[in-house]
C-alpha cells in the first residue's frame, strides 16, 4: 500500500482499498491525523522514513505549530550532527521536531532526551495527560523497528518509550 502526499491530503493509491475509501468518503488515516494535530502530546509513528515524514508533515500543517519550522532529525546519524537541534536553548522558531529512526538513538542521547522531556512536561488543565514538548516545540518520533521489543531487549529506554508512545499511529491504515 502506498501513499501520495499532496498539499493538504493523504491519498490512497492501492486499488482495492481505494474503492472502500471512496465508499466511506474519507481516508482511514484522516481521523488519526486530525486527532494528533489537535493535541500537544508526542506522536509515535511506526512506519518507514518516507511514510513517517508524510504523516508527520500532515500533522504539522494542521496543528497550531504550522506557522513555525518543521525539523526532521535522523537519529541514525552520529549524535553531533543533531544534538544542537534537540538541546538548543532558544527553540522559538522550531514548531515541530520529527525524530526519524528513534530506535537507533544511542543510549546516552536516550537518557538526555528523556531527562529533557521530564523537565519540560506541562500538565494539562483538567487533569488530562501530560503535554510533553521540548521547549516550545512539538515532538514526533518514528521508527521502523518495534520499540516495545527493543525495550524488552534492553536496547531502548523504557521511560522514553512510554513518554513517546502517548499517541501512536501505525504506518498502515486499518481497512
Amino acid at each position: 500500500m502506498a501513499y501520495l502526499l499532496s498539499c493538504d491530503t493523504v491519498r490512497l493509491v492501492s486499488v482495492p482499498d481505494r474503492r472502500d475509501w471512496e465508499r466511506r468518503g474519507r481516508h482511514p488515516m484522516e481521523s488519526l491525523i486530525s486527532a494528533a494535530a489537535k493535541s500537544d502530546v508526542p506522536v509515535l509513528i511506526t512506519a518507514g522514513k518516507a511514510r513517517a515524514k508524510a504523516l508527520a508533515g500532515q500533522i504539522h500543517r494542521r496543528s497550531g505549530y504550522n506557522d513555525r519550522d518543521f525539523v526532521i532529525v535522523d537519529c541514525a546519524l552520529p549524535p553531533y550532527r543533531y544534538e544542537h537541534e534537540l538541546f538548543q536553548t532558544d527553540p522559538q522558531q522550531t514548531g515541530t521536531i520529527l525524530l526519524t529512526e528513534i530506535g537507533q538513538l544511542p543510549p546516552g542521547m536516550q537518557l538526555r532526551l528523556r531527562a529533557r522531556m521530564t523537565v519540560e512536561a506541562v500538565a494539562r488543565p483538567g487533569g488530562g495527560a501530560l503535554a510533553v514538548r521540548l521547549g516550545t516545540r512539538r515532538l514526533m518520533a518514528s521508527s521502523v523497528v518495534r520499540l516495545f521489543d527493543a525495550v524488552l531487549r534492553g536496547t531502548f529506554d523504557r521511560d522514553l518509550y512510554y513518554r513517546l508512545n502517548t499517541f501512536q499511529i501505525s504506518g498502515t491504515p486499518e481497512p
